[in-house]
């Protein structure tokens, strides 16, 4: 199938893949990616197909699928978060329409029900790079002509400082993706590549060392000038002599050391809520319960309580917000107050307030914005800090900044890198408590000691009950006998009395 055929043969059609809000845009593009014979990618972090774009390095994406900066049609293009598409948006590139606009095959752009058609939108809402099939590119042909004589033999450690991740390949410089490198990542490598129009660096995956990985450190092939943009990472020596001779397929190379991410860790546990049922919170040092979701009460929160207190583990709890104001926004913080003290409930661990949109539900009411986000934290924040509890904010990595202002409160950054189930950074200078992945559940680290998570609640101050009793005047009682003693006198003297 081409893009013609395709395009002739949804205009006018809505698909709902999924069975979720209707035949929705990125409905149109995976069904767009499963006629051609792909995987459907999903949005597994924010809930938006933002995502797609901004998860490319180890959403599989580009498994099927290159990246390009100049579109034609049949390019699936995504669309960031602005005034032309509020929620992000992903359509397929049909042509161009002139004074920096292109015409957009895709769903939910205000066809009825949803269904495809062609609209107007600007280039400047679209990410850098667009995804073209590559069924539709020559599948690329050019990993074809790699070579393991490429290789030329460099034994260093590289620290990436690109702001964007960047894709690492496997068994070629333009093999499948494989992961990512990202801002701060330390990676020893063992090998350099010149070719297919930038400079990469090579070395062999620690739990398969049959695999051998690539990733790009420059975007041209010459060397970059220090401290320039076009150098995407910085380098170091080892004491390891460099190989002289080029790589012997046959013969199993040392494998490099790994950076050690967990120098920096104090503590290993995980987050669970109801969906976890039944869990055995005996394998963790600590646990981090969900109490409630909006004004509603975890099924299996006070279960989960329990299993900690017996086992003694220490554990936290937090609160999945739904505010869409500010009222609401103090009803959740009251909800969950009334429900710790009902239970007699004082956390380990403190008390979390998790902003995130993993359904959409803040999307879908058009409350996605920093304004929102950042009162309902604070609301929440001051209310449990005035009653003398630790308080902190749950959120991605990306949405401190983005959705969130500074608060000065402490943070429980997720930031899950190749979401592979090991902990593949160290974001000990930015947290006190690192989600590091969600397989097959979420993970967590804590960088400081339990105590620092004490909290203090204040007792309420009840108010006492008191009759309202009337008070009277005081009398001096010698007084008013002098006095009565006089009018009696004079009571006698009138009536002739002596």
């Amino acid at each position: 199938m081409n893009y013609i055929d395709f395009k002739n043969q949804v205009l006018g059609r809505a698909y709902d893949l999924d069975g979720y809000y209707g035949a929705q845009c990125w409905d149109g593009a995976m069904y767009y990616l499963e006629r051609l014979g792909y995987s459907r990618i999903h949005c597994s972090t924010s809930g938006y197909v933002k995502d797609i774009w901004n998860n490319r390095a180890s959403n599989g994406i580009l498994n099927f699928c290159d990246e390009v900066s100049v579109m034609q049609p049949g390019d699936i293009a995504v669309f960031f978060e602005c005034s032309a598409t509020p929620y992000s948006h992903i359509a397929i590139f049909d042509s161009d329409a002139g004074g920096g606009y292109g015409n957009f095959l895709g769903q939910n752009q205000g066809g009825a029900g949803g269904a495809f058609n062609i609209v107007r939108l600007p280039y400047s809402a679209t990410f850098a790079t667009a995804f073209r099939p590559k069924c539709f590119s020559g599948g690329g042909s050019a990993s074809d002509s790699y070579d393991p004589s490429m290789l030329i033999p460099e034994i260093g450690v590289a620290t990436f400082r690109n702001d964007i991740p960047i894709t690492v390949h496997r068994d070629s410089p333009t093999g499948p993706a494989f992961g990512a490198m990202y801002k701060g990542e330390v990676q020893q490598y063992d090998y350099k590549l010149i070719g297919f129009g930038h400079r990469y660096i090579s070395w062999k995956y620690d739990k398969d060392p049959s695999i051998r990985v690539f990733a790009a450190v420059s975007p041209t092939e010459a060397r970059p000038a220090e401290g320039s943009d076009d150098q995407w990472a910085t380098f170091s020596e080892v004491k390891e002599e460099n190989p002289s001779t080029p790589i012997d397929p046959e013969k199993p190379e040392e494998e490099p050391e790994k950076p050690d991410f967990s120098a920096n860790v104090k503590h290993w546990g995980c987050d669970i809520s109801e969906h976890q049922g039944d869990f055995d919170v005996s394998k963790y040092e600590f646990v981090i319960i969900r109490a409630a979701y909006g004004t509603n009460e975890d099924k299996y929160f006070l279960k989960n309580v329990e299993k900690c207190r017996k086992a003694n583990i220490p554990f936290g709890v937090y609160l999945y917000d739904y505010a869409l104001n500010d009222e609401q926004a103090l009803e959740q913080a009251t909800f969950l107050y009334n429900l710790l003290k009902e239970h007699d409930i004082v956390p380990d661990l403190g008390i979390w307030f998790d902003m995130e949109d993993a359904d959409g539900y803040k999307g879908k009411n058009g409350v996605m914005n920093k304004e929102r986000c950042t009162n309902s934290c604070k609301i929440f924040c001051e209310y449990f800090k005035e009653r003398g509890y630790y308080v902190g904010i749950y959120a991605s990595e990306s949405w401190f900044g983005t959705y969130i202002e500074e608060l000065g409160y402490p943070k429980w950054i997720a930031a899950w890198i190749s979401n592979d189930g090991n902990l593949n950074a160290d974001r000990s200078e930015l947290c006190d408590l690192y989600q590091y992945t969600s397989k097959p559940i979420d993970k967590d680290v804590l960088y400081v000691e339990f105590d620092k998570f004490k909290s203090d609640p204040t007792e309420e101050e009840e108010p006492e009950d008191k009759p309202d009793i009337p008070t009277f005047p005081q009398f001096d009682t010698e007084a008013l006998n002098e006095y009565l003693k006089v009018w009696a006198e004079i009571g006698n003297r009138i009536l002739g009395k002596k």
